[in-house]
């Protein structure tokens, strides 16, 4: 009885820390935050504060409706070095910011669905996605979303769980 309660106590245990990692949370399905065409694609810097584009420049008209990218909750609606800036925390961890703005129609706190309106371009849209601190190729993460299928990992070892971690967020930077 010992032992069989002790599996259980230990799946229950996994699956609660497998629900509760960004990595392994509820999908949350993506879509570009503009119609546009994209005028600079993301370049991943060789150091940290290397050049490089850390995210999608869409060569939008000014005015254009700019949508979240995916559900989540508004984090930052505000300005930052005297440009406006929305920034979205999504259910599987993910952050979205959208720079570039003329006008902002959120506020800190707003829970936001994919494809709703967060503000208006300017002739220049940035949109950047960060997983943690590090950033991402957002043009993935749209791919990914077009993927109908998920799979989770029925249980991970610590060291195992960090190296799919780090192989999943390098493949996004690729």
């Amino acid at each position: 009885m010992i032992k069989r309660t002790g599996s259980v106590l230990a799946a229950v245990v996994a699956a609660l820390l497998l629900a509760s990692s960004p990595v392994y949370a509820a999908g949350v399905d993506y879509s570009p935050p503009v119609s546009a065409p994209i005028g600079d694609h993301f370049r991943a810097p060789a150091t940290l504060y290397g050049p490089g584009n850390r995210g999608l420049e869409y060569a939008t008209q000014p005015g254009t409706d700019v949508r979240a990218a995916g559900d989540g909750i508004v984090a930052f609606a505000g300005v930052v070095a005297g440009r406006l800036v929305v920034s979205i925390t999504h259910f599987d961890g993910l952050r979205t910011t959208y720079s570039g703005l003329t006008a902002i129609e959120v506020h800190v706190g707003l829970a936001v669905q994919r494809g709703q309106g967060v503000g208006k371009s300017g002739n220049r849209l940035h949109f950047g996605v960060l997983a943690g601190s590090g950033y991402l190729n957002p043009e993935r993460l749209f791919q990914a979303s077009a993927q109908s299928v998920r799979l989770v990992p029925v249980a991970l070892s610590k060291r195992a769980h960090h190296r799919t971690i780090r192989r999943r967020l390098n493949s996004w930077i690729r």
